[in-house]
């Protein structure tokens, strides 16, 4: 099994930082079990996540938290460009093991309380969160921004402050998902809890081609499954019908586009694949009580 760590070869050599980042297309859940906390940023691309006994329905942009015991699977993909980071709590403070960092703050000491905190994630998690973090594309560049910091320093390793200077850049990117993960209005994940059955590949595909022209003669032809089966598999997995579905997406999708960017409303719109901007503003009203503007206002980070 992989040595998740980064050899010193430039200066310190020989020395052994308990973080390695590493590229790809796949979610790889053997490495680190048991060994090392995981933060998984999916770049591009969809998928189904078996973790315990539910199925997680995750598309880019989106970020998974997961500690030494969290198993999973992947069952189903399209298309995915991730990037994962692994690391020891030893990286963010040289007393912590396992053990040590799920203590209480009362049985902590000094700076392990709030260097504890950075961890809330991965240890202390909270009632409803699922080990994933939506993000939309303004948070994702910054992510992707601090994963690229990162990478340089583990492999350039340009002078005697690179494994310092990956903890700081760690402890940024811990800094951002700490403040992800407590967002009261952040939207929730999709989350499957019985068996998507045949409609696996449907739902990856809507994640893929929300932005286009939907209709459940273009689904029943391209899957081959007939409409009455479509909207009974759709209604006994999602509780919903297809199309109503697709709109529920589309407007999620819209949501964190006004949460995380300053987009014009109506790019909003036309990149989510909605037509009519009437039919939008009292659709998204109705689903979040407020309109587009009034949300974004009330939500947005940018505005802040």
């Amino acid at each position: 099994m992989k040595k998740l760590v980064t050899v010193g070869e430039k200066y310190y050599n020989g020395y052994e930082l308990l973080m390695c980042l590493e590229k790809g297309n796949f979610i790889n859940a053997e490495a680190g079990f048991r060994e090392r906390f995981k933060i998984i940023f999916i770049e591009e691309g969809g998928g189904i996540l078996r973790i315990e006994d539910r199925r997680h329905l995750f598309f880019a942009p989106t970020i998974f938290c997961f500690n030494e015991n969290d198993y999973y699977q992947l069952e189903n993909e399209s298309g995915l460009k991730i990037e994962t980071l692994w690391f020891h709590p030893q990286i963010i403070n040289n007393t912590f093991d396992f053990n040590k960092v799920r203590q209480s703050d009362t049985e902590l000491m000094g700076t392990e309380v709030q260097d504890a905190f950075w961890l809330d994630v991965f240890t202390r998690r909270q009632k409803g969160f699922n080990y994933q973090l939506n993000v939309g594309p303004s948070t994702a560049k910054r992510v992707k921004n601090l994963f690229k910091s990162i990478e340089i320093e583990l492999l350039e390793q340009n002078d005697i402050h690179w494994p310092c200077r990956s903890r700081t850049f760690l402890i940024e990117l811990l800094f951002l998902l700490a403040r992800i993960a407590s967002e009261p209005d952040t939207p929730e994940s999709i989350t499957i809890s019985i068996d998507s059955g045949d409609i696996g590949d449907i739902l990856i595909y809507l994640y893929s081609n929300y932005m286009n022209r939907i209709t459940i003669d273009d689904l029943t032809e391209r899957f081959h499954i007939n409409r009455t089966t479509l909207n009974k598999l759709f209604n006994r997995v999602t509780g919903m019908p297809v199309m109503k579905y697709v709109i529920k997406l589309r407007l999620y999708l819209a949501s964190q586009m006004l949460n995380d960017t300053l987009l014009p409303v109506q790019e909003v719109i036309s990149r989510t694949g909605f037509n009519d901007p009437t039919h939008f503003g009292r659709e998204f009203k109705k689903n979040y009580g407020y309109s587009p503007t009034e949300y974004r206002n009330k939500n947005c980070w940018m505005l802040r």
